[in-house]
């Protein structure tokens, strides 16, 4: 029952086009020296059953700026990555069972036409995940893009529960989330992601090599 009331304070609060979207800030630092990394920002609209998610990432001016166009569910519809400092500015866009990458990637002219299947595809799991980790599913298998090298992989994301956590200090429910690859032979890429149990939004993002991405503000 519980898990209904936060489905539909989830989707009332955050769906709603009539609402006005706080900005999410986070800090990626490394857990041994306490180090920034890098900061983000995540912004959201809602229009008309698709959900626009604003993604800006570094340390000083946010040099990279990334749009993602997701549909209800959070599956992505298309996306656009641009970076002037590393000369990227490429557009992304699922069609059928293909993924379609155009324009500049680190300075090269980049074309592809990635096969998948009828799974989900993510682009932008932080996100995408979110409504899963809501969910009573224990799995679930989608398509994720790396974006280092742009290519697909097939990946399974898992269920852990709940438990408290420190985010920026302060104790949080949350529900734990860990997804890797689906293929055993590419285990070493994993992720664990934690998001707030009342309401699903992303807190936290553990890394395997002691790396942390965490929230830090939201207004």
């Amino acid at each position: 029952m519980k898990r209904h009331i936060f489905l539909f304070i989830f989707t009332f609060l955050f769906l709603s086009p009539a609402l006005a979207q706080p900005t999410y800030h986070f800090r990626e630092y490394r857990k041994n020296t306490n180090e920034t990394i890098e900061r983000t920002t995540i912004r959201f609209e809602h229009q008309a059953g698709t959900i626009k998610a604003f993604f800006a990432r570094g340390l000083e001016d946010f040099p990279q700026q990334e749009e993602y166009v997701l549909n209800k569910d959070y599956e992505t519809v298309s996306w656009s990555v641009t970076n002037l400092q590393t000369a990227t500015a490429y557009t992304g866009e699922r069609k059928g069972n293909t993924v379609v990458i155009k324009g500049k990637f680190l300075g090269k002219e980049v074309n592809k036409v990635l096969p998948i299947d009828k799974r989900p595809f993510f682009a932008f799991p932080k996100i995408a995940l979110t409504r899963f980790a809501l969910s009573k599913k224990k799995e679930l298998v989608f398509w994720a893009l790396r974006n280092d090298e742009l290519t697909v992989f097939k990946m399974l994301a898992q269920h852990k529960g709940t438990e408290t956590i420190s985010v920026n200090g302060v104790p949080v429910e949350a529900v734990k989330v860990y997804w890797s690859t689906v293929n055993p032979l590419f285990r070493i890429f994993k992720r664990t992601y934690y998001y707030r149990a009342s309401d699903g939004i992303f807190l936290k993002q553990e890394y395997p090599d002691g790396k942390i991405r965490e929230l830090v503000q939201e207004e």
